[in-house]
Parts: structure tokens; C-alpha cells; sequence
């Protein structure tokens, strides 16, 4: 129960992603604790953080008589399913203004979706409280986190993490030599002149 209190997701090490959509479930049968500030962040360092969506004054969570209500959210936040195409029943009550700013935010969702990308994706995902919950506390109280996207290889790193270390073949033997690097068994070596001194080849 402390303030800005988070949780993390990592994805391994070998794999990236881009996401799109992500889903919570309150922790809670009752009423009570229901997020209502909080953010998305993501890095694919671990380092660096991005703010991919921010939750201010949200109810979605707040659904009377509902025991565990889940809702799931864009990411980043886009105004519309289709990227701020709104539907012919939405646009015909939408106002000009309505429509600009969707247009803005359309922009702002694609720059984030944009830098994502040209990083190659992201490996550790955040939320984060940004105030108290319903019940005035700082507590993270959710049964459920689902997260949706496009996920991807980093083949370099795979690559990197199978290769055997510099200096050795893939057979356990340094490279320009035949002479394995263990031996199993025997006391096999050479003298001063070359000769073998196996014990199990001697006379």
C-alpha cells in the first residue's frame, strides 16, 4: 500500500512484442479497490520508459453489482477500433471539434506505435498507480492481466546465446587445433620431445 506502487512484466529474453490491446480483471468480488489512476509503460531495456497510455478518473472497473469486471484497453490509447475512422453512427453525432481531436490523438497513438517499431519491439511492460483507488488506498488489486500484440524472435540474440565462446569450435575443441578440450579418462600428454607418455600405451 505505498504510493505509485507498480508491477512488471518481462518477456523473455530472446523474444519481442508490439503490443496492441491489454486486459485486467479486479481482484476483488466486492465493490471496493477498483483501479482508477493509473499508466501503462513500457521499455525494452528495462531502463528506459515510455508512457504508452494513461488511465485518469477511469470507471471502467467500476461496475456496480459485477463481481470480477474486466475490461479491455488499446495501446496505445487510440480514440477509435480503426485508428480514428469513427463508425457512421459515431460520426454522425460527433461535433467538428470531436473529430480534430481525434485526429490528433490518431497521430500521437501512431508516433508511439512508430518508435516502438524501430526498436524492434519491447521487453518489459508496467502499470503503474498514479493515485488512489476507489477505496482510497494504494493497492494493486487485480486477479487477472492479459496482454495482446505482435510477438517477434530477435534472432541475433538467439544466435549469440548458441554460439559456442570465442576461441572454440562447436565440438569443444579450440579452433586450429584438433586436441579435444576434456579429456575423458587416461593420463594422456607429452613430454619435452613430443613422444606420448600414455600409461595405456607403454610396453
Amino acid at each position: 500500500n505505498e504510493r505509485e506502487s507498480w508491477i512488471c512484466f518481462e518477456v523473455p529474453a530472446c523474444l519481442r512484442l508490439i503490443p496492441s490491446h491489454y486486459s485486467l480483471r479486479h481482484g476483488l468480488a466486492g465493490p471496493g479497490r477498483r483501479l482508477t489512476d493509473w499508466s501503462i509503460l513500457v521499455s525494452h531495456d528495462g531502463f528506459g520508459w515510455m508512457t504508452l497510455r494513461k488511465h485518469t478518473s477511469d470507471s471502467s472497473l467500476h461496475v456496480p453489482g459485477q463481481p470480477f469486471p474486466a475490461c479491455t484497453y488499446t495501446l496505445p490509447e487510440r480514440p477509435d477500433s480503426d485508428f480514428g475512422h469513427p463508425s457512421s453512427m459515431r460520426k454522425a453525432y460527433a461535433t467538428p471539434e470531436y473529430l480534430e481531436g481525434m485526429k490528433v490523438r490518431d497521430q500521437e497513438a501512431k508516433a508511439l506505435l512508430f518508435r516502438i517499431k524501430a526498436m524492434g519491439g519491447i521487453r518489459f511492460i508496467k502499470l503503474q498507480l498514479d493515485g488512489p483507488d476507489s477505496s482510497g488506498s494504494h493497492c494493486i488489486s487485480l486477479s487477472g492481466i492479459e496482454v495482446f500484440g505482435e510477438l517477434s524472435v530477435d534472432l541475433h540474440r538467439v544466435i549469440r546465446a548458441v554460439a559456442p565462446p570465442r576461441g572454440v569450435s562447436r565440438y569443444g575443441a579450440t579452433r586450429g587445433s584438433s586436441r579435444p578440450l576434456l579429456s575423458h579418462g587416461g593420463h594422456d600428454h607429452e613430454d619435452d620431445d613430443g613422444a606420448s607418455t600414455d600409461p595405456a600405451s607403454s610396453p
